[in-house]
This record gives structure tokens, sequence and C-alpha cells, in this order.
């Protein structure tokens, strides 16, 4: 059974709301919280591995309406631990601020759907 240490949505550090640590062991909030942090991660931000992450620098040329950068989100998905399948996946991208709003509907690795909205 898959654990993580639940996170605050926020600020992305741990959670001590609860006066210590909080641990997930639900598979589809363990697989959510995956989803979340993948698609909050730039690429360059990990400094233990530099090619982790949404390269963003990438998307932000992008002029074919997103398309070229959903393709890469959904094989991006498909890698996230727990994850079996992206059942549907849809995404806006503002002209104006260039900023990329996805969101993902994934069946788990246990059979579970999960619907993720991430703000890449």
């Amino acid at each position: 059974m898959p654990t993580d240490i639940k996170l605050d949505t926020t600020t992305w550090d741990y959670d001590l709301s609860s006066n210590g640590l909080q641990v997930f062991v639900e598979n589809s909030k363990v697989v959510a919280q995956r989803l979340r942090v993948a698609l909050q991660l730039r690429q360059g931000e990990l400094f233990t591995d530099i090619t982790t992450g949404l390269p963003l620098s990438d998307f932000s040329t992008i002029r074919d309406g997103g398309s070229f950068a959903d393709a890469f989100m959904i094989d991006y998905i498909s890698e996230v631990e727990g994850v079996e399948e992206v059942l549907t996946y849809s995404s806006e991208l503002d002209p104006i601020t260039r900023v990329y709003k996805p969101t993902v509907e994934v069946r788990t690795n246990t059979g579970q759907i999960i619907t993720v909205d991430g703000g890449a």
C-alpha cells in the first residue's frame, strides 16, 4: 500500500496543521497528491535532477492552441507513479498571460478514478 506525507496545497510544504506530520494511506489521495506535485513542479527546480518537471519555457512560445503542450502533458501524467491510465484531459491556455491550466481524470493502479486540476 503506498503512503505519502501530506503536503499543504497552498505552500507545498509539510502539512503540520494537526501538530505533526500527517500521512496519506488511501491510494486515491496518494496518487492525487503525486499528480498535483507533478503538475506544479517546474523543470530545473529539483536540484537532484534538473531534468525532472514541466519544461514551461518550451510552453511559453506555443501558438498552436496548446496541442503540443496537451500531448506532452498526457505522456507526462501517464508516468506519475500510481497512474494506470489517463481517461480525460483538457486544458486552457490564456493567450495574454500564457498561463496553462490542465484538468485530468485518471484511473489509478487500484482502479479508482480521480480528477485533478493543476496550474502549470
